[in-house]
């Protein structure tokens, strides 16, 4: 399955076809905010296929320095958690970051001969019963940038780990196994563990709700949009933690 997923992406990156277009963004901020509450909107038409086109609603609006907010919508939707690594689903999601499907194999085999992480070959998908979620949370509770969000699960008391649809007995899905420290480990080696260790915990986590919100404004007679979201779950119940923008 990875190679496949490979594959297909060589296939669309060789078929792409690059287009030139222009995009008009501008920069904004509540009255009497600070600077560093400004915030960008994008212009309603995202791309403009014709420079002329662009080039016409710039010269309208280069002197404007006021917005006016038309709407406001929100939408929420909830996104459950995902099932445990086995190596398929590691290789794609370090595939995803950057790391390639072979280079992942042999960091995560660093990685387990260091004690960091379980063994990495495996198609299982499914914790056993036995395994100590809270022992593996106060390991990773030693782990700064993992303190937060391990500290907040062992607080819950209960864990209820997601399941996938491969499951046997030879060796458990991947998770961690020890408390790394990022300065001695090699860039690829830290994204590769902190993968793994956010994986783990967004299994042990509840479904994610997230707010997806979109301002529309205009700007001398120009349509605008700004969109924000908020997530009140842990960044890794969504696999990897990515940054969030504070609704404005």
């Amino acid at each position: 399955p990875t190679l496949a997923l490979v594959v297909e992406r060589e296939k669309e990156r060789q078929a792409f076809a690059p287009e030139d277009y222009w995009v008009i963004d501008a920069k904004s901020k509540p009255q009497g905010a600070d600077e560093e509450d400004s915030f960008g909107v994008t212009h309603a038409t995202a791309r403009f296929k014709e420079e002329s086109a662009a080039k016409a609603v710039m010269d309208h609006i280069k002197d404007a320095t006021q917005a006016e907010v038309v709407s406001i919508e929100k939408k929420r939707r909830r996104s459950n958690p995902p099932a445990p690594f086995n190596t398929t689903s590691l290789m794609a999601a370090a595939s995803s970051i950057g790391i390639r499907p072979s280079r992942c194999m042999r960091i995560a085999e660093s990685l387990y001969m260091a004690g960091l992480t379980s063994y990495p070959r495996v198609d299982n998908t499914v914790y056993p019963e036995g395994l100590d979620f809270a022992g593996v949370l106060k390991t990773l509770a030693k782990v700064p940038s993992l303190r937060e969000q391990a500290e907040k699960l062992l607080s819950s008391g209960a864990f209820h780990p997601t399941r996938g649809k491969q499951q046997d007995t030879d060796h458990p899905p991947i998770y961690p196994t020890g408390a790394a420290d990022q300065d001695k480990l090699r860039p690829e080696e830290w994204k590769l563990y902190n993968l793994i260790a956010r994986r783990f915990m967004a299994t042990l986590s509840d479904a994610a709700v997230i707010e997806a919100g979109m301002k529309r404004l205009t700007i001398m007679g120009f349509s605008y949009c700004v969109s924000a979201f908020m997530d009140n779950a842990i960044a890794g119940c969504r696999g990897l933690g990515k940054s969030l923008v504070p609704m404005i």
